[in-house]
């Protein structure tokens, strides 16, 4: 995911020059000016996203995460394995969408929001076809 980021990037900063994203103006400082630049704008933009993260909101997110990734892990362990067996393309799924979240994490400029979005609107739904199988918490009666 991120090698075809870089390649997006490379293209965007080719046929758009002037009006390239962000990415690819990044890319176009680095080949003018040197890898050091984009580790720079890389180190900006890391220390910007670990401030944003360190926010009350963020860390609620992520709290939140933690203790869903906990609970299907646990209490909805059996629930997830079968889930996983009959549609490995969930699982498949989830981890494209980790990846996606943590390549948003490093590239944009709010990134923890991106990525948080993201995988909520990926889990949650899992969350809730894992409760609907779940005899053991018997949510339906």
């Amino acid at each position: 995911p991120i090698s075809s980021s870089f390649l997006i990037a490379w293209v965007d900063h080719k046929v758009f020059s002037g009006a390239a994203s962000h990415m690819g103006e990044a890319i176009g400082l680095a080949s003018n000016h040197g890898l050091p630049s984009l580790i720079d704008i890389m180190h900006r933009k890391a220390m910007m996203n670990l401030k944003l993260t360190l926010q009350a909101g963020a860390l609620a997110g992520l709290t939140c995460g933690i203790l869903i990734w906990v609970f299907i892990r646990t209490i909805l362990r059996a629930e997830w394995e079968s889930l996983r067996i009959q549609n490995p393309e969930i699982e498949t799924c989830l981890q494209v969408c980790a990846y996606v979240s943590i390549t948003a994490f490093i590239f944009n400029d709010s990134g923890i929001v991106a990525g948080l979005e993201l995988m909520g609107t990926a889990v949650v739904p899992v969350l809730m076809l894992l409760l609907a199988r779940s005899e053991q918490l018997d949510l339906v009666n």
